[in-house]
């Protein structure tokens, strides 16, 4: 019933990726999606990838204004490739046209067409950045069920341990972000066979999670107060999320961390 649950996962991501780019020719996302399908581990969360996707298409990156961290972010392009990208900004100044790509080395043709939905080129002035009060607003709602009764509902002895609610699983997100800097994350989560309301579950879901993340804060590239992800090194010691492996579509030699992150 794993493996059946794993299948549905894929059909479900794979039915929203196609539904997006029959709205939009230009996106891909399935050819993406499946180029790096293989490279994922197991367990893997597919959500966790796929919601940033979803948000970056609706918000794209500006490539005047990022510092590489939302870049990393994407998990398709080569570290060495974003180092590249920020040191042609650094020389040549703003970006003028997300076309000026094709002139940094190793941004092939390939590379270039799956970027292109997720950037964009704004103003460089910081007078029109502020006068922008750029307010953004998300709310994910997930919802799962196994169909094949578990074991902890066949147990009938009360005195035994089992399960106290019922198959539904349930994930509530919000998210909050104002002109790229300040960002809050509300998760709310509950498993299958937890109480939802009830018995030893008073207070809902049993998973509560709360973050405000700062960027560019003083000397500090980013703040994150409340639950975090770290992702740091190589992962031999510190590191949380998704990570993908060596794949044909670019050259992973190496995890892209991007150290301290809210928890979403």
């Amino acid at each position: 019933m794993k493996y059946c649950s794993k299948i549905l996962l894929f059909i479900g991501c794979f039915i929203g990726i196609t539904c997006l780019a029959q709205t939009n020719e230009k996106i891909d996302l399935q050819d993406l999606f499946e180029s790096l399908s293989d490279e994922l581990a197991a367990d893997a969360d597919l959500s966790e990838f796929t919601e940033k996707w979803y948000h970056y298409l609706k918000h794209p990156i500006d490539l005047n204004k990022t510092d590489g961290r939302e870049l990393t972010e994407l998990q398709f392009l080569d570290p060495l490739l974003i180092e590249r990208l920020l040191e042609h900004r650094t020389i040549s100044g703003n970006f003028i046209d997300v076309l000026e790509l094709q002139s940094i080395e190793g941004f092939n043709e390939r590379v270039i067409s799956l970027l292109l939905p997720f950037v964009r080129v704004g103003p460089g002035s910081p007078l029109e950045t502020l006068k922008s009060r750029n307010f953004k607003q998300e709310f994910t709602v997930r919802y799962a069920r196994t169909l094949e009764k578990a074991k902890g509902y066949r147990i009938v002895d009360t005195t035994k341990s089992h399960y106290l609610g019922d198959a539904n699983r349930y994930a509530f997100r919000y998210r909050a972000q104002l002109n790229a800097v300040v960002q809050l994350a509300v998760n709310m989560e509950k498993d299958a066979g937890e109480p939802f309301f009830r018995d030893k579950q008073k207070m809902g879901f049993d998973f509560y999670s709360l973050a405000v993340s700062i960027k560019h804060f003083g000397r500090f590239r980013n703040i994150v107060i409340g639950d975090y992800a770290l992702q740091f090194g190589q992962g031999l010691s510190m590191w949380n999320g998704l990570n993908f492996g060596k794949g044909g579509l670019v050259q992973h030699t190496a995890r892209q961390g991007i150290g301290v992150k809210s928890y979403t």
